[in-house]
């Protein structure tokens, strides 16, 4: 059925968006040449008997493993784990030690090639040797990161309820609204938007959470992307086969096809009247 189709947050004119993805790269190119000329000019780690060309193809692979893999290794770990600020956090910080197992193993395999010819060390000193100089680098790429995604003012809805100014980053799914409160959830892609009565909240979540949450609250989840409260159904409008809800903050709803038995259920389909040229 057609209907609306969440594609993420309505921003206000004027906000800090994420950094364009060229610009992105343009950081990431600049950071891993910074990286390979120090430490090709240094000769770090015992390799200045190498060619300086051979220096910097090694420290180049080296600086981009540095730069990428703490955003990978976080952002992966960020989706295992509950979305809270607490767990935010520790994801943070379980990928700096991650990044530094993954760099360990990984010098620890070029040693076989003839790009970094050296004597194998022991895993667990060569983990700690590493330390003081990959766990600085992948902290400071990992607070880049968040402090990039900017802060974003999200435009107020129609009915001239206030915006929220938000970090994209933050994922704290229970802050500042109350289940009682809530007139609809929208899931828009990563993000749920919460409305409750004279304030909306955008918060990183999923739209099972929010379930979980507004258990036992007189209200249907009547789409994929939906939960409306029952106080906040103005009205049903039926064409065909497809039903809509009008909320009284003034959004249109689709209800999937698989959900209109319950509406139907909860009275939603009564409180307006249904002509005869629209009904099946």
């Amino acid at each position: 059925m057609s209907g609306y189709v969440a594609k993420g947050p309505q921003l206000a004119d004027g906000t800090v968006q994420p950094l364009p993805l060229w610009q992105q790269l343009g950081y990431l190119v600049l950071g891993v040449g910074v990286l390979a000329l120090a430490f090709s000019t240094a000769g770090a780690f015992d390799t200045d008997e190498l060619g300086l060309a051979h220096r910097l193809m090694l420290w180049t692979l080296v600086g981009l493993l540095m730069l990428t893999q703490p955003w990978l290794i976080e952002y992966g770990l960020s989706r295992l784990v509950p979305r809270t600020r607490l767990w935010r956090w520790g994801s943070l910080v379980l990928a700096v030690l991650v990044c530094n197992l993954a760099l360990t193993l990984e010098l620890h395999a070029l040693k076989s090639t003839p790009l970094l010819p050296k004597a194998e060390d022991p895993l667990l000193d060569f983990y700690v040797f590493l330390a003081p100089i990959v766990m600085p680098v992948a902290l400071l790429v990992l607070l880049l990161k968040r402090g990039f995604a900017g802060r974003v003012v999200l435009a107020p809805p129609e009915d001239g309820a206030p915006g929220l100014l938000v970090s994209p980053g933050l994922s704290d799914l229970q802050t500042g609204w109350k289940a009682p409160d809530v007139l609809f959830v929208r899931a828009e892609d990563h993000y749920l938007e919460i409305r409750t009565i004279g304030s909306r909240y955008y918060v990183r979540g999923r739209m099972s959470d929010a379930l979980q949450l507004l258990n036992g609250q007189a209200g249907e989840q009547v789409h994929r992307s939906w939960w409306v409260a029952d106080r906040a159904v103005a009205q049903a409008r039926r064409h065909a086969r497809d039903v809509k809800l009008d909320l009284t903050s003034g959004e249109t709803v689709p209800v999937s096809r698989s959900r209109i038995e319950a509406v139907r259920a909860r009275g939603w389909l009564a409180r307006q009247p249904l002509t005869t040229s629209c009904m099946e």
